[in-house]
């Protein structure tokens, strides 16, 4: 491996961040465009984000938190669905 490949973890941080990203902002009612303005991330990032690209940094995960309501570690949480 070298050091430009991502690490299996790291895939599916991006991943988790991905799911959890658009499950937080569909379950608030917003448009990518109104948490790129909530955020100030522009939409660009934001779609890359949800798509599963890119390596966000520290900085954009915060605000994008922040936008969401929820902490930073909770945009990489493994959430399992209960059953009923």
């Amino acid at each position: 491996m070298t050091y430009s490949e991502p690490s299996k973890a790291s895939l599916a941080a991006v991943r988790l961040l991905s799911r959890n990203c658009r499950e937080r902002r569909r379950a608030r009612g917003l448009t990518l465009e109104r948490l790129s303005e909530l955020s100030s991330i522009p939409l660009a990032v934001l779609t890359d984000i949800e798509a599963g690209h890119g390596n966000p940094q520290l900085d954009t995960i915060l605000r994008l938190a922040e936008a969401l309501g929820c902490l930073p570690h909770e945009l990489f949480l493994q959430v399992t669905p209960r059953s009923e």
